[in-house]
């Protein structure tokens, strides 16, 4: 389901009843701008991210370990900074479910 964006404004309440059954897509100029989900919806994208963004720190680190143990600093360091980036991110997004 989509609006356009004036739609959106003077149907905010069918936005709303419509986002709770699948997303709906907001349109400005025939193009799409913005999407609307439900809270439920939101929330298990945000547990899904979080949980990616973990598994992916732990693939960094291996990567790192792997790559000073064949001896490529360099490598180790940019896989350690990767992981360590995407460990914040997934320590972010939990703290913030907890809100």
């Amino acid at each position: 389901m989509s609006f356009t964006s004036k739609e959106a404004q003077r149907r905010f309440f069918d936005v709303l009843k419509q986002a709770g059954e699948r997303p709906v897509i907001i349109t400005r100029h025939g193009r799409p701008r913005a999407a609307v989900i439900s809270i439920r919806r939101y929330r298990f994208y945000e547990m899904l991210v979080a949980y990616y963004a973990e598994e992916s720190a732990l693939e960094g680190f291996a990567s790192a370990i792997v790559a000073a143990a064949e001896g490529k600093p360099r490598k180790a360091a940019q896989a350690c900074a990767r992981g360590a980036d995407l460990a914040r991110f997934a320590r972010k997004e939990k703290a913030d479910e907890t809100v």
